[in-house]
């Protein structure tokens, strides 16, 4: 199955399934967005669906009907497709609901991720556009898909945050080596009390990505004593 029939297959099992269980739709709110479906026809169904649940209607399939032809976007032969939607032989269980949407939610990063690297090949080929332009772009663009796809591998940076003052507050020495050895023989060992350290570079250069590593490392060392 190519991907665009994989992904257009998730967009109505989940829809059908929130058509099948209408009070889904708040659940289906929280986690997914209009970005993650790639049918138009699928979003105008998802967004009435969202709207319904926001105004504690049910969001079945009379529902989203009426207020889809309310808004002028959906015809008469249209209710029709939302019969097809629960008869989607992946909506035959709402319980199955969680994993569909988080299924869903991983195709529309790839979709997103593949977009965004095919954007940045194009672009990269235009010498009217300066190369390190190109490159920013593509480090804010991955850094953004990146944050939105809830990595949870790496503690919540408030959480890191959170530690670290706890461990000033408290007057052990925080020393510590930034994890990167060049770095670290330039500012003679690494991180030391009351030093101030700037961190300065051109917009998209990874600034933000290089505190947020020394204060991991930081993070890390104290936790686990690596």
């Amino acid at each position: 199955m190519s991907d665009e029939r994989y992904g257009n297959s998730l967009e109505r099992a989940v829809l059908g399934l929130l058509l099948l269980e209408p009070t889904l739709a708040a659940r289906a709110e929280r986690e997914l967005t209009s970005d993650d479906f790639s049918d138009s026809r699928h979003v105008r169904i998802f967004e009435a669906a969202c709207t319904l649940a926001r105004g504690g209607r049910e969001a079945g399939p009379g529902g989203i009907g009426l207020e889809l032809a309310r808004t002028g976007e959906w015809g008469p032969d249209d209710d029709r497709y939302l019969g097809v939607l629960i008869a989607e032989p992946g909506a035959s269980d709402p319980r199955a609901f969680p994993e569909r949407a988080k299924s869903l939610a991983e195709e529309a990063r790839r979709r997103r991720a593949a977009a965004l690297l095919v954007a940045a090949a194009t672009e990269s080929r235009d010498r009217a556009v300066e190369l390190p332009d190109t490159l920013g772009s593509l480090r804010r663009a991955i850094g953004s898909l990146e944050a939105a796809s809830g990595l949870e591998e790496l503690p919540p940076i408030s959480t890191v945050v959170d530690e670290l003052l706890a461990i000033l507050e408290s007057g052990i020495d925080p020393g510590t080596p930034t994890g990167l050895p060049n770095l670290d023989e330039a500012v003679q060992g690494g991180i030391k009390p009351t030093q101030l350290m700037v961190i300065a570079g051109n917009t998209g250069a990874g600034k933000t990505s290089l505190a947020t590593q020394i204060a991991l490392v930081h993070h890390c060392q104290n936790r686990f004593g690596a």
